[in-house]
């Protein structure tokens, strides 16, 4: 089971950095590689997926014994998780995936390092992030509540994580310290 389970595309080229930058506060589940097993790609069910009917995919969707292995994984992960990230730009799978957990009642965020089509119904998540500074101070809240924090505030966020203004620029920390704390 892991903390954090991280919603995004093969396609995102954020996806890795984010992946590993969350890994210093809290255990993540990587869809591209989950424990025990690979990604899952169509392509591994069929190089022609690209051309199938609906029957065919709704078919395979259904039957296919690694469609369905791979979703199993992927839903569980998903289910155990206290959080969920969606890390645009990204499609339909990883909207389903946050909608699941906003539904669940899990700690939910949009990170969104680049501007997007707004979205309204981004208006549900717990936080919508705009930068590193910002991910990492809600990584540092999913922390507290990981570790059993119980003075929680509304919106998935620890009273014990201070405000840090958006004058305080981002900096690598590379021996994973925290960052600069405004009280």
């Amino acid at each position: 089971m892991s903390d954090l389970y991280i919603a995004s595309s093969w396609r995102n080229s954020y996806y890795p950095e984010v992946v590993e930058f969350a890994k210093r506060y809290v255990s993540v589940y990587d869809f591209r590689n989950p424990p025990g097993n690979k990604g899952f790609s169509w392509a591994e069910i069929d190089p022609n997926w690209k051309n199938w009917t609906l029957e065919q995919y709704q078919q395979i969707l259904d039957e296919h014994p690694r469609a369905q292995e791979a979703f199993n994984v992927d839903m569980s992960a998903l289910k155990s998780a206290k959080a969920t990230l969606l890390v645009g730009p990204c499609g339909r799978s990883a909207h389903l995936e946050l909608g699941y957990a906003v539904g669940a009642g899990q700690h939910t965020a949009v990170y969104l390092p680049e501007m997007q089509e707004p979205e309204l119904m981004y208006g549900m998540v717990g936080k919508i992030l705009k930068n590193k500074l910002e991910l990492e101070a809600w990584l540092l809240s999913i922390k507290l509540i990981c570790q059993g924090c119980t003075q929680l505030a509304l919106g998935g966020h620890c009273m014990l994580v201070p405000a840090i203004p958006a004058a305080v620029e981002w900096q690598a920390f590379d021996d994973g310290g925290l960052p600069p704390v405004i009280l």
